[in-house]
């Protein structure tokens, strides 16, 4: 890790980065409470006072075991029991869940193994009401009270009994089987190819433990299970050569994902043993399950893993690195993906900006992939680069990583929704993305020298570089592109004091002093245009007004016949022709031809305001109607493959 040092000129960068950074909004996670109780937040399980279900059967019952309103659970479910109650009063099951879950609470203190046989018996009589009461169709239905309480008893239960048996920082393996095994408990992790599989993961985590900073719109849903975090820990800094196929894309460190369980428990022949069946659904891929009394819709919590990830990153001090010192993350980057591959979704490539990382994300992210339709469309991969390098050069990086990660997923070229891709720029990142879907031709070699690069003297490995560098071609999966902020004429921030303190600070990695020295002295002075090829070229220069990259950029037109979109901000009231967002001008901003243009209201840093958002969205949704690609398995709620789950 690069240490900076504190000095004033350093100081003065820092004070900067309030109007540099382009999404300084970061997204926290925090343990809320210890965990040793039960998801407080949807039921009244931790509480003797009994639910209002409850509360009925046992008034209609007339079974009176409490002192000042407070139920003594294990009695109360007792005289259910005893009186046949709970099969004579439609109800009763519910009251029976309730109860048995509460007294499980309460023995967890006491004795830990009952409280788990406890919890399955709740989970049991939950399941049974439920496989009485038929549903009609997921999402339609009405939710009455009685439904709505056996889910919460249901769910309740599942937690109290993993919390009980594996504890809150949980590993589902082998170990755990057996020693539930040996308490009488026989426990199946199914494996089915839709769902997760524990043994890909180091620890689950409940989400419901956490509390999530700096996202809005949580995106969750009540319905049947309990929302986890599957968490699997990597080597931060392994070396890209030593990782191969699909985990080549997967994050570095850690990987945390959604996931749902639901528990199914019945009793052995003879009442001695239980059999309990362990799902971990991906709600990323699944919004229903098939449970007794018909399909009920899947509980999940999307936003809490997302920012969970994020928080697990060291992305302040990355982002501060890969602007001041790009050479020390080259290795790093690439296209990541947050959810492993599925075949037959929209990849949607996010590119951030200068001074930023794919944190500045962790928004649209969440409300993108929490529309069920967009999820089950497409899939969403970050970019990650060093913003110190030359933009161009970061663009050869990224044009290598988008060949590189078909390749390896699709080498047969079979998966047509590959070549609907949709690349969404933010700021510079925006540059990046226009540079993947335009020629070059010799643009961009002639902004920089006198003559032909057929002339140029230099080592094949220079040699090659350079090509890549500075000759390109249209990305042809590339479908539609949306810029954000995007300054296509440059900045006047990269010429002010500003740009001009944080370009004196950024150090490039030494490969490219090399070749420019190797270059100036093989080839004549006259070569190269003045001061092109000797004066530091940084990111930072190049977003100059004067940048002959911009130039040579500005000078091709966009590609017939691909939607491109604009998402401009206006940080003042006035006309729009004059306006800014304090970093990039309209003028800079705008790009003729373009499919829509939408003005925001805000500054630079305008990737989570809510416009900005819905016209993503909006635009996703105007994709998927322009397209004649047959949804992926017909989205079949539980398809997938077990070999793209986590296994790196």
């Amino acid at each position: 890790m690069v240490l900076l040092r504190n000095t004033r000129r350093t100081r003065w960068l820092w004070l900067s980065a309030v109007v540099l950074m382009t999404g300084c909004s970061t997204a926290r996670v925090y343990r809320s409470y210890p965990g040793t109780a039960i998801d407080r937040t949807t039921t009244l399980v931790g509480s003797r006072i009994p639910g209002p279900i409850t509360a009925q059967v046992l008034e209609r019952q007339n079974v009176r075991t409490s002192f000042l309103g407070r139920v003594w659970p294990g009695q109360a479910a007792d005289r259910l029991e005893e009186t046949g109650a709970v099969l004579s009063d439609s109800d009763g099951l519910i009251a029976l869940a309730d109860l048995r879950a509460k007294q499980a609470r309460r023995q967890e203190l006491i004795h830990r193994q009952t409280a788990c046989e406890l919890y399955l018996d709740a989970i049991e009589a939950a399941t049974a009401y439920l496989a009485r009461t038929p549903t009609l169709a997921v999402g339609i239905e009405p939710i009455g009270p009685q439904e709505q309480e056996a889910r919460r008893a249901y769910n309740a239960a599942c937690a109290g009994f993993l919390r009980c048996s594996a504890g809150t920082t949980m590993q589902l393996d082998e170990t755990w089987v057996s020693e539930q095994a040996a308490r009488g408990v026989d426990i199946r992790l199914r494996n089915d190819p839709a769902l997760w599989q524990a043994s890909r993961f180091d620890h689950f985590y409940f989400a419901s433990d956490y509390r999530v900073l700096g996202i809005q719109n949580p995106r969750q849903n009540d319905g049947l299970g309990v929302p986890l975090i599957a968490e699997r820990r990597t080597p931060p800094f392994v070396e890209p050569e030593t990782v191969s196929g699909e985990a080549s894309y997967y994050p570095l460190g850690l990987q945390a994902y959604p996931a749902t369980a639901v528990i199914r428990a019945e009793r052995a022949a003879g009442g001695k043993r239980r059999s309990v069946t362990i799902e971990l659904h991906d709600p990323m891929r699944t919004e229903s399950i098939d449970f007794p009394g018909g399909m009920r819709p899947l509980a999940y919590d999307l936003t809490t893993p997302l920012a969970f990830y994020f928080t697990s990153l060291p992305l302040p001090q990355i982002t501060q690195i890969g602007l001041l010192r790009p050479g020390v993350l080259e290795k790093q980057t690439g296209l990541y993906m947050l959810h492993p591959y599925e075949p037959g979704k929209i990849p949607v490539v996010l590119v951030h900006g200068l001074w930023s990382s794919p944190d500045t994300w962790h928004q649209a992210l969440n409300d993108l992939r929490g529309d069920p339709s967009l999820r089950q469309r497409y899939q969403f991969w970050v970019f990650f680069y060093p913003t110190g390098d030359p933009f161009i050069y970061s663009a050869t990086k990224l044009r290598e990583s988008l060949a590189a990660i078909r390749q390896t997923l699709d080498p047969d070229r079979t998966d047509a929704a590959f070549d609907q891709t949709v690349l969404v720029g933010h700021s510079m990142g925006g540059i990046l993305s226009r540079l993947m879907v335009q020629d070059s031709g010799t643009a961009f070699w002639d902004a920089i020298a006198n003559r032909s690069f057929s002339e140029l003297q230099a080592g094949p490995v220079q040699r090659a570089m350079l090509s890549k560098v500075f000759f390109f071609s249209t990305e042809p999966s590339i479908r539609r592109v949306v810029f954000i902020a995007t300054p296509h004429q440059g900045s006047t921030l990269s010429g002010a004091l500003i740009g001009r303190l944080g370009n004196a600070l950024i150090r490039l990695p030494s490969v490219f002093e090399d070749i420019q020295r190797s270059l100036i002295d093989q080839n004549d002075p006259d070569f190269f245009k003045a001061g092109r090829l000797t004066a530091t070229t940084t990111s930072i220069t190049q977003l100059s007004l004067k940048s002959p990259m911009l130039t040579a950029l500005n000078s091709n037109s966009m590609p017939p016949g691909l939607p491109y979109h604009s998402i401009i901000a206006q940080a003042a009231p006035g006309p729009v022709e004059s306006g800014t967002d304090l970093i990039v001008s309209y003028k800079s901003s705008h790009l003729e031809g373009a499919d829509s243009e939408l003005i925001v209201d805000g500054n630079h840093a305008c990737l989570n305001k809510p416009e900005t958002i819905a016209e993503l969205r909006r635009i996703l949704h105007l994709h998927l109607r322009e397209l004649t690609l047959p949804p992926p398995d017909a989205i079949a709620p539980n398809a997938g493959r077990s070999d793209h789950r986590a296994k790196n």
